[in-house]
């Protein structure tokens, strides 16, 4: 992993802790999306001001959703290889049809001592 990445991972971590905690701590109010279910409210969405954790908490989930597809993107491309290039590798490094081959050998010379 590079520094990107651990710095990336880290942010990921802490700003999903932040935005548990944020969440936690505000008021059960009846005056957010609760209020699409007969809350005390009389706008659907509850009152536009918002306090500071509302904020914080839409922040939080900004810069947790940026991390999440950043180190998602990271990690994606950093193996992309052509299937010609992995075929390549899959045949130097696991000759199969000489082992499949070779079975067949071993089952026809064991056939044969059996008659």
């Amino acid at each position: 992993m590079g520094i990107i990445e651990i710095f990336i991972l880290v942010l990921l971590v802490v700003s999903a802790l932040l935005l548990i905690t944020v969440v936690m701590l505000q008021d059960e109010g009846g005056d957010n999306m609760g209020g699409l279910f007969g809350g005390g409210s009389s706008t659907a969405f509850g009152s536009r001001a918002g306090n500071i954790l509302t904020k914080f908490t839409s922040v939080m989930a900004f810069i947790f959703m940026l991390s999440v597809i950043s180190f998602a993107y990271l990690r994606t491309t950093k193996n992309t290889a052509s299937l010609q290039e992995v075929n390549a590798r899959e045949e130097k490094t696991v000759p199969w049809v000489d082992a499949a081959e070779e079975e067949k050998k071993i089952a026809d010379d064991y056939y044969n001592e059996m008659e």
